[in-house]
């Protein structure tokens, strides 16, 4: 399985006949041109505690900032 990142095929529409057009066809054009040209990661899965880690930062980093907006 690959995950190609959004970014990505946001930057490559430009280069299909300027069409920003959302459609299902289109994309699945994009991310599967994508993906052949190496633009991709591979997608892991990671264990529970690390998963439990990721979770834990991503409220902290939550959190700092709902600190900063409040002050």
């Amino acid at each position: 399985m690959l995950l190609v990142s959004p970014l990505t095929t946001h930057h490559a529409r430009p280069l299909h006949n300027h069409d920003f057009s959302h459609t299902d066809p289109r994309d699945a054009f994009l991310i599967a041109e994508q993906a052949y040209r190496g633009h991709f990661d591979a997608y892991r899965v990671f264990d529970d505690q690390l998963e439990t880690m990721h979770r834990l930062s991503l409220a902290y980093y939550k959190l700092a900032k709902d600190k900063q907006r409040i002050r």
